[in-house]
C-alpha cells in the first residue's frame, strides 16, 4: 500500500483565515497545510495509519502557531474588538481533530543561523523521510534557505531512499483577491515542474557532457502522459543513436522501404533529426498563435535544453559511411569512449581504403580480405623480418602481393568473388534481351537501382577489379599506416577480448593512443593524397 507523507514547514506569522482554492475547489482555513493536506494529498481519499504528517518548526512558531495560545495584545488590537475571540487554536489542535496526529508530529528545527544549523535543518528533513515513501512537500511557510534544502533534501532522498515526489505546493496567499464576503481567496500552485527542470537538466548533461541518453529516456518513459507525442519519437531516436553508438552500429545502408528493420546510427539520427525539426515547426507555430495574447505561455525549458542537445548531434549529419566514421571517432574521443572509439577508427581506416581503391565497403572480402589482409602481410613481415627482405622494397612488395593471391584463393574469396560476377553477366544478358514487350527501360532502371541497394549502393566490381586494387593497394600501403593499422587492431581487440587478448600488452594510455592515433591517420590520409610514402 502507497505510503504517503505530508511535509511542511510553519512558521511566525500571524497567519489570517482565508479561502485556499486548487483545481476549482476551495478551503477556508487559517493554515495552509489544512488545505493542501485535504485538496492536494487526500483528494477523495482517507486518511490512514499509514499516512505521515510531519511539520517542521522553530522554537518561535512552535510556540506561536503550532499550540493553542491566548492571543497577544496587539493581535487583539489588529482585530478591532472582535467579540470573544477565544485562545487562538494552533494547527496541531486541527490536525489532532482530523487525524488524530500526535503532538509530536512538530520536529524542532534550528533557526539556520549558522553553518552547522543549516547541516542541522538538512539532516532532520532527511532523517524523517522513510524508505518508498510517496511526498506531498508544502514550503508556503518556508522562510529563507529552508525552500533550497527542501528541494536538496527531495533530490538527494529520491535517490538514496527511492522516494516519489507528488507535489511541492505554495499557497499564494498575498496573490489572492478579496471575495464578495471580504475573504481573501488565494490560489495553491504546485512547483514540481521545477523539480522537474532540475532532472531534465542533470538528465541533458549527462548527454552533454559523456554522450550518455539513459536518464533523458528513463524520465520520458515516468512522465509518458506530460510529454508531446513528437518529445517522445525525438528521445526514442536520441537514445537509439547512443546505443548505436556504445554498440558500434556504424554501418548505413539505404532501406528499400520505411519499414525494413535495420539498425544505425545514421538511420537513427535521420529520423531523430525529421521528429526534432517537426518538434520545433510545432512549437514555433504555437508561439505565433499565442503572439499578441495578454497572458503568454511560459517558455518551455526542454526547448533550451534540446537546442544545446540537438547542436551536440549535429556531428553526424552527414551523408555517408565515411564521414560518419570520421564524426563516430571524434564524438568517442570528446565523450571518453576509447572502446567504441577504437572499433569506429579501425573500421573507418577500412571503410577509407575501399573508397580509395573502388572497392565495396560493404563487402567482407573487400574489407577483411583485401584490406586488411594486405596490411596484415606487410605487418607479419615486419614482425618477422630476419624470414624476409624488406617487404617496402619493389621485390617485397611483389611478394607480399603474391602472398595475397595464394591467400585470396585459398580463404574462398576468389570462388566466391568469381560465383558473384557469373551471375551478374547472367542478369546482364537477361536484361539486355527481354522476353516481353513489357520490360521498359524504366523497368530495367528500377532493377538497376534496386541491385545497386543490395550492394549498399557501391559500384559493381568484377574479379579482375579486385586483383587491380590489391595489386594496387600492396604497391602504395604507406609502412606508417601498416604500423597505425597493426597497433590500433591490437588494442581493440584487447578491449573487445576482455583483455584476454594481448594479455597485459597495454597500460593505462588507451585514450591518449586513441587521440594520437587519430590524429596519425589523417595525417596519413594528407600523405597518400599527396601520393607519398613516407
Amino acid at each position: 500500500m502507497e505510503k504517503r507523507h505530508f511535509i511542511s514547514v510553519l512558521g511566525t506569522g500571524n497567519y489570517t483565515e482565508a479561502k485556499y482554492i486548487c483545481g476549482g475547489e476551495g478551503i477556508v482555513t487559517t493554515y495552509v497545510q489544512e488545505a493542501v493536506l485535504k485538496l492536494k494529498m487526500l483528494g477523495e481519499s482517507e486518511f490512514t495509519p499509514d499516512d505521515r504528517i510531519t511539520i517542521f518548526v522553530t522554537e518561535e512558531a512552535r510556540a506561536r502557531n503550532w499550540y493553542d495560545r491566548e492571543y497577544t495584545k496587539s493581535e487583539l488590537e489588529r482585530m478591532n474588538g472582535t467579540e470573544n475571540p477565544g485562545r487562538k487554536t494552533g494547527l496541531c489542535s486541527i490536525l489532532q481533530k482530523s487525524y488524530n496526529i500526535p503532538e509530536d508530529a512538530a520536529r524542532l528545527i534550528p533557526l539556520g543561523a549558522t553553518e552547522d544549523e543549516l547541516w542541522e535543518i538538512f539532516n532532520r528533513i532527511y532523517e524523517e523521510i522513510q524508505d518508498g515513501e510517496t511526498l506531498y512537500v508544502d514550503i508556503t511557510h518556508s522562510l529563507r534557505n529552508i525552500p533550497i534544502q527542501m528541494l536538496s533534501v527531495i533530490t538527494y532522498a529520491r535517490t538514496l531512499k527511492n522516494i516519489q515526489v507528488m507535489g511541492i505546493y505554495y499557497g499564494a496567499f498575498e496573490a489572492g483577491k478579496k471575495n464578495e464576503e471580504g475573504m481573501t481567496e488565494a490560489p495553491i500552485f504546485d512547483l514540481l515542474t521545477f523539480l522537474d527542470i532540475l532532472d531534465w537538466s542533470q538528465a541533458a548533461s549527462s548527454f552533454i557532457r559523456y554522450g550518455n541518453s539513459d536518464e533523458i529516456k528513463a524520465l520520458c518513459d515516468a512522465q509518458k502522459k506530460k510529454e508531446s507525442n513528437e518529445l517522445r519519437k525525438v528521445i526514442n531516436d536520441l537514445s537509439d543513436i547512443t546505443q548505436g553508438l556504445e554498440t558500434s552500429r556504424g554501418c548505413f545502408r539505404e532501406e528499400k522501404g520505411p519499414g525494413v528493420p535495420g539498425v544505425s546510427v545514421l538511420k537513427s539520427y535521420r529520423s531523430y533529426k525529421k521528429y526534432y525539426e517537426s518538434m520545433r515547426k510545432a512549437e514555433r507555430k504555437a508561439k505565433k498563435a499565442q503572439a499578441g495574447k495578454t497572458q503568454k505561455k511560459p517558455i518551455d525549458p526542454l526547448t533550451k535544453l534540446f537546442d544545446v542537445i540537438n547542436d551536440k548531434l549535429k556531428v553526424f549529419d552527414v551523408e555517408d559511411n565515411l564521414t560518419f566514421g570520421f564524426a563516430a571517432i571524434e564524438w568517442a574521443i570528446e565523450n571518453k569512449k576509447t572502446q567504441q572509439g577504437f572499433t569506429a577508427l579501425d573500421e573507418t581506416i577500412k571503410t577509407w581504403l575501399c573508397r580509395r581503391y573502388g572497392l565495396n565497403e560493404y563487402l567482407k572480402r573487400h574489407r577483411e580480405g583485401i584490406c586488411k589482409m594486405v596490411s596484415n602481410l606487410f605487418d607479419f613481415r615486419m614482425q618477422n623480418a630476419w624470414k624476409f627482405q624488406s617487404p617496402y622494397s619493389e621485390e617485397g612488395r611483389a611478394e607480399v602481393y603474391r602472398a595475397w593471391e595464394e591467400a585470396w584463393e585459398s580463404l574462398g574469396y576468389a570462388e566466391e568473388s568469381e560465383k558473384e560476377h557469373s551471375k551478374e553477366q547472367e542478369r546482364a544478358r537477361e536484361e539486355g534481351h527481354p522476353k516481353e514487350k513489357e520490360h521498359s527501360r524504366e523497368k530495367e532502371n528500377s532493377r538497376e537501382e534496386e541491385h545497386s541497394k543490395e550492394e549498399g549502393g557501391a559500384a559493381r566490381v568484377t574479379p579482375e577489379d579486385e586483383r587491380k586494387a590489391a595489386l594496387r593497394l600492396t604497391m602504395e600501403l604507406p609502412p606508417v599506416l601498416v604500423k597505425l593499422i597493426s597497433e590500433i587492431s591490437s588494442r581493440r581487440n584487447s578491449m573487445n577480448h576482455f583483455g584476454f587478448s594481448n594479455i597485459n600488452q597495454f597500460g593505462k594510455n588507451l585514450y591518449k593512443d586513441l587521440q594520437a592515433y587519430n590524429t596519425k591517420f589523417h595525417e596519413v590520409i594528407a600523405l597518400m593524397e599527396n601520393g607519398e610514402k613516407e
